[in-house]
C-alpha cells in the first residue's frame, strides 16, 4: 500500500523530531495516517490532541513539528501546516518509484491475509429455467468477491446452489413424459416452464400426476431419477454458455444445488425438535426466532416444515450451514443474494445460531444488492412479460461492440472480432453493473444496456494505454511548459495511488465489492483522458 509505505517511510524522522520535542511515541504514532482531504496532503497528523499534552495551540505545535524536521525529508515528502494540521506530501521521484514497484510487482502490492476457508454462495439459476437478467448482479459481484478473496490468499468454495429439486420438479417431468416425441435436447427452457406451470393450474388430473410423481422423486424412484437428471443437465449446458461468456470461475463442481441438501433436511427438523425450538403455527413446523416480531407486534415465525409435509427455503438453508461448518469446516460464508432477503437471512442465522448449528467462531454474511428497476420504478424482470435472457443480452452486447469495432476498424481479422468483441461487450456489461452503488436500487433499462458498448472509453478500455494527443497545434517546449507537465502527470500518479490503496487496504470481506466502484470508476475515467505531450 503506497500511503501506508509513505507513513513508515515518515516515522524514523519523524521519531527524532518528536523526542527533541519532548513527545512519547505512543501519544502521536497513532495519529499519523492518510490525509482525508488528498487536495491538502498524502499524509497528515492533527496536532490538536496534543495540546493538552505540550500546553500550545495546535498551529504552535504542528509549526514546532515541522521546524524539529528540517530537511529530514528532503526527496521523500514535502511538509507543510494548515490550521494545526501536520501535512506530508509525497515528492514526485519518490511517488514515481513506488507506483513503478507496484505496477512491476504481479499481486500489484497487495498482500496476503491469515488465510481461512470461506464460502460463497452466489449466482443460484433455477433449473428448466433460462438464466435472466436478475441473475446478472449476483454472479457479476460473487466471482468478483471469489477473485479478490483467493488473491489474499484464502481458500475460497463457490457453491451455486441451483434450484434443482422440490414440488416444481413434478410438474416439469409429467410435462415432459407428456410429448412422446420430444427429446430432452429439444426442450426451449424460456417456454418450457410456463407450459408446464400453466397445465398445471388448468389441469387437475395433470396437477394430481404432478404431485404423485414429487413423491416419487422424495423417494429416489429410478425412472424419476433419469428424467429428472436430464432436465438438470439440459440446464447446466445453458448455465455453463452464459458462465463461459461472462467469464466467470463457476464450474460443474461447484454445483450445491437442493438436492444435495435434500438428506439433510430431515436432520434439520430433528436437531430443532431436540433444541426444544420447533413450534406448530396453522399446522406448519416453525420456530419463533428471539427478538423477531411482525407488524402487529406478534412474534414472527421462520417456516421450517409446511402443513402439507415439504420443507421450506428456511430449512435449506440450514441444511447448507450445517455442511459448510461440519463438512467443509468453513468459518466465514457468504450470500450474495438481493437486499430483499436481508429479514430472511438474520432470521436464519440467528435459528442456526440458537440451535448450535454455528457459533460466534462462524462469521455468516450476506452480501445484499440492490434491485435492477425499469423506468417504471418496479422491479425489472422481464419485456412484455418474458424474461430478459441473460445471454440474450450478452450477445446482443458482443454484436454491438463487434458494430463499433469494424467502424473503427474494418481491416480487423474476423479471427480477431469475436475475442475482441466478446472482450469489450461482456466487459462492458459487467462494468455497468460493478461501478454502480452495490447495495442501492437502481434504474436501468437493460434493453438498451448493450448501448454502453459503443462508449469510445470502454471500447479500449481492455487494451488502451497512455497516448499523446497529437493536432496541428505547435508543442510548447518552454520550461514553464514543461514544469506544466510535470506537474500533471505527478497528480495523475497521485490520484491513481491513493485509489488503488483505496482497493489494496484490508477490509471485512463484505466491504470488498464496495471497493471495486471506485476504483473501476476512476480508471474508466482517467485512460478517458486525453494524453498531452505539450
Amino acid at each position: 500500500m503506497i500511503m501506508r509505505d509513505l507513513i513508515e517511510d515518515i516515522r524514523p524522522a519523524m521519531l527524532a523530531a518528536m523526542a527533541e520535542i519532548g513527545i512519547a511515541e505512543d501519544v502521536w504514532s497513532g495519529l499519523l495516517a492518510g490525509s482525508t482531504d488528498a487536495a491538502h496532503a498524502d499524509v497528515a497528523m492533527p496536532c490538536h490532541t496534543l495540546a493538552q499534552v505540550l500546553r500550545k495551540t495546535p498551529v504552535a505545535i504542528s509549526d514546532d513539528i515541522e521546524n524539529a524536521l528540517g530537511d529530514s525529508l528532503a526527496g521523500l515528502a514535502n511538509i507543510s501546516t494548515v490550521n494545526g494540521f501536520l501535512n506530508f506530501t509525497a515528492t514526485p521521484g519518490w511517488l514515481t518509484e513506488r507506483v513503478a514497484a507496484v505496477v512491476g510487482d504481479e499481486r500489484l502490492n497487495v498482500g496476503f491475509e491469515e488465510p481461512r476457508t470461506i464460502v460463497i454462495d452466489y449466482s443460484s439459476p433455477n433449473v428448466a429455467k433460462r438464466m435472466h437478467v436478475g441473475h446478472l448482479r449476483s454472479t457479476v459481484i460473487g466471482d468478483a468477491l471469489a477473485r479478490m478473496l483467493a488473491h489474499k490468499g484464502h481458500e475460497v468454495i463457490g457453491e451455486n446452489h441451483i434450484g434443482d429439486w422440490g414440488t416444481p420438479f413434478g410438474m416439469l417431468i409429467e410435462h415432459y413424459l407428456d410429448f412422446e416425441e420430444l427429446e430432452v435436447d429439444d426442450i426451449d427452457l424460456s417456454s418450457f416452464y410456463k407450459g408446464a406451470r400453466a397445465k398445471f393450474d388448468r389441469d387437475s388430473e395433470f396437477a394430481e400426476r404432478s404431485r404423485n410423481r414429487v413423491v416419487k422423486l422424495q423417494s429416489r424412484d429410478q425412472d424419476t431419477m433419469i428424467l429428472w437428471r436430464k432436465l438438470v443437465n439440459i440446464s447446466l449446458v445453458h448455465f455453463n454458455e452464459v458462465y463461459e461468456l461472462l467469464g466467470v470461475l463457476l464450474t460443474d463442481d461447484d454445483l450445491a444445488g437442493e438436492s444435495k441438501y435434500e438428506e439433510l433436511l430431515s436432520i434439520v427438523v430433528e436437531r430443532l425438535e431436540e433444541a426444544g425450538m420447533l413450534d406448530e403455527s396453522e399446522g406448519a413446523a416453525v420456530v419463533f426466532a428471539e427478538g423477531w416480531v411482525n407488524r402487529e407486534g406478534e412474534p414472527l415465525p421462520l417456516i421450517i416444515k409446511k402443513a402439507d409435509g415439504g420443507f421450506n427455503y428456511a430449512t435449506t438453508d440450514l441444511a447448507c450451514i450445517i455442511d459448510r461448518v461440519e463438512v467443509i469446516g468453513s468459518t466465514e460464508f457468504l450470500y450474495v443474494v438481493g437486499a430483499e432477503q436481508a429479514q430472511h437471512f438474520a432470521m436464519v442465522f440467528e435459528v442456526a445460531r440458537e440451535a448450535g448449528f454455528m457459533d460466534d467462531s462462524i462469521a455468516a454474511i450476506h452480501v445484499p444488492f440492490g434491485m435492477v428497476l425499469g423506468t417504471d420504478g418496479k422491479k425489472l424482470a422481464s419485456r412484455g412479460g418474458q424474461a430478459i435472457s441473460l445471454k440474450d443480452l450478452l450477445e446482443e452486447a458482443i454484436r454491438r461492440a463487434e458494430a463499433a469495432i469494424l467502424k473503427k476498424n474494418p481491416e480487423l481479422p474476423e479471427s480477431e472480432l469475436r475475442t475482441v468483441a466478446e472482450m469489450i461487450g461482456v466487459g462492458a456489461v459487467k462494468y455497468a453493473d460493478l461501478s454502480t452503488e452495490r447495495t442501492k436500487n437502481f434504474r436501468r433499462q437493460y434493453s438498451t444496456l448493450p448501448a454502453i458498448c459503443s462508449r469510445e472509453d470502454l471500447q479500449y478500455l481492455p487494451t488502451r494505454q497512455p497516448r499523446p494527443r497529437i493536432g496541428p497545434q505547435r508543442v510548447d517546449f518552454t520550461q514553464s511548459s514543461q514544469r506544466e507537465i510535470a506537474r500533471q502527470s505527478h497528480n495523475r500518479i497521485r490520484r491513481s495511488a491513493r485509489r488503488c490503496d483505496r482497493f489494496t487496504l484490508p477490509a471485512s470481506t463484505s466491504d470488498l465489492p464496495a471497493r471495486t466502484r471506485p476504483v473501476l470508476r476512476f480508471i474508466l475515467r482517467e485512460l478517458s483522458r486525453p494524453h498531452r505531450r505539450g
